[in-house]
C-alpha cells in the first residue's frame, strides 16, 4: 500500500504545536524560576544517577552538613555573633532524639521536632549570659559552654553512655501510604529524600526569615547593635531570637545525623567539629544565603580528598581560613560576584 505523504503530516502536527507551546511556556517562565525548577529536578534524580552507595552516603552527608551551615549563618554571618561550641546545639538535638527513641521508644517524627526544640531552650540558656558579650570574650564564652556540653556528654555514663556514645539509634519510622504499600528509611536512596524534603523545607524557613523584618533586624546588629537600639530597634530579643532560631535548624541537623549514622557520641560536640562548620560559613561566604551551602559541600568533600594527609587536616583548615580572611573577605561565592562583575565590565570596556 503506497504511503500517503498527507497522512504523515497530519500525525506531525500535533507534535509540532505541542513542542512549540512548551518552547513558548519556557520561554514565558522568568529565569529564577526556570532555573529553580531545573535545579529541583537534577536533586530528584541525584540517586538515579549517582549508583555508587559512598558517594550517595558523601551527598548524604552535604546535605546534613548544609543545614548545619546555613543555621549557623544567621547567628555569625547575619547577626555578626561569633559562635566557636556551636557544635553543642548539633550535638544536643542529636543526643535527645537518640535518647528519646532508645529508652522510651518515641517515635521519630515526634523527636525530630523536640530535638529542635530542645537545642532551641539550650540556645536561650547560653543567649541570655552572652547578650551584651562581642569579640573575644563572646567566642571565649561560647568555647567554654562548647566543652561545658561535651564534657557532661563524655562523663554522664548513666544517660548519654559516656565516651562509648549512644548506639543502635533506629531509622525514622516506615510511613505507611495506602494503596502504595510502606516507604522505609533503611537505605541510602530513602534516606536522600528524606534529608531532601526536610533540608528544603529549613532552607526556606531560613530564606523568608532573612528576607522579613527580623532579618533586617539581626543585619543591624551585625552592623552596630547600639545603633540599632536607638533607632528602635529590640536589640535583647533580636539577639535571643536569633540564638534560638540557629539552634533550632542545627538540632534539627542534629536529629537527621544521629538517625542517619545510628550512633552519636561525645566527638560530635566537639572544638574540631565546631570549628569545621565555622570554616564552612567563612569559606562559602558569610552573610549570604549561598555561601554557607557552598562552604558545607567543600568541607564535606575535604576531608576525603586530604585522606593522606589526616593528621593535618586541621592545620590545612586553618591555613584555607587565613587566605580566605586575608584575600575574599566575602568567601568564595563573593569572589565569584566579584569576578563576574569584572569579567561583564571588561567585556562592556569600562573600569571596574
Amino acid at each position: 500500500m503506497p504511503h500517503d505523504p498527507r497522512a504523515q503530516l497530519v500525525e506531525e502536527r500535533p507534535k509540532a504545536a505541542f513542542l512549540g507551546d512548551l518552547g513558548a511556556l519556557v520561554r514565558r517562565l522568568p529565569r529564577a524560576r526556570l532555573t529553580l525548577a531545573l535545579g529541583l529536578l537534577a536533586l530528584i534524580a541525584v540517586p538515579w544517577v549517582v549508583r555508587d552507595p559512598y558517594l550517595l552516603h558523601m551527598i548524604n552527608m552535604a546535605l546534613i552538613f548544609i543545614l548545619v551551615a546555613s543555621s549557623l549563618n544567621l547567628l555569625v554571618g547575619y547577626a555578626g555573633r561569633l559562635n566557636l561550641g556551636y557544635a553543642a546545639f548539633y550535638g544536643v538535638g542529636a543526643y535527645t532524639s537518640a535518647l528519646l527513641t532508645l529508652k522510651l521508644g518515641w517515635p521519630f517524627w515526634v523527636t525530630l521536632p523536640l530535638g529542635g526544640l530542645v537545642s532551641l531552650a539550650v540556645g536561650l540558656v547560653i543567649g541570655v549570659p552572652c547578650l551584651r558579650l562581642k569579640g573575644p570574650y563572646l567566642a571565649i564564652a561560647t568555647l567554654s559552654f562548647g566543652e561545658i556540653t561535651r564534657i557532661i556528654a563524655h562523663n554522664w555514663d548513666a544517660v548519654t553512655n559516656g565516651p562509648l556514645g549512644v548506639r543502635g539509634i533506629p531509622a525514622p519510622n516506615p510511613i505507611p501510604i495506602p494503596g502504595l504499600g510502606t516507604i522505609t528509611f533503611v537505605s541510602k536512596t530513602n534516606y536522600y529524600y528524606l534529608l531532601l524534603v526536610v533540608v528544603l523545607l529549613c532552607l526556606w524557613g531560613i530564606r523568608r526569615l532573612i528576607q522579613s523584618q527580623l532579618g533586617r533586624s539581626f543585619q543591624a546588629l551585625r552592623e552596630d547593635d547600639i545603633l540599632a537600639e536607638h533607632v528602635g530597634i529590640n536589640t535583647v530579643w533580636a539577639k535571643l531570637v536569633n540564638y534560638a532560631v540557629s539552634a533550632f535548624f542545627a538540632g534539627i541537623a542534629g536529629v537527621l545525623y544521629a538517625h542517619y549514622i545510628r550512633y552519636v557520641s561525645p566527638e560530635t560536640l566537639s572544638l574540631g567539629e565546631s570549628f569545621t562548620m565555622v570554616a564552612m560559613v567563612v569559606v562559602g561566604g558569610m552573610g549570604t544565603f549561598t555561601g554557607p551551602i557552598v562552604g558545607a559541600i567543600l568541607f564535606t568533600w575535604l576531608p576525603e580528598i586530604l585522606r593522606v594527609a589526616a593528621s593535618y587536616r586541621m592545620v590545612i583548615y586553618g591555613a584555607i581560613m587565613m587566605l580566605s580572611i586575608l584575600f575574599m573577605r566575602s568567601g568564595l561565592v563573593g569572589a565569584y560576584a566579584t569576578l563576574m562583575e569584572r569579567w561583564q565590565h571588561w567585556r562592556e570596556g569600562r573600569t571596574p
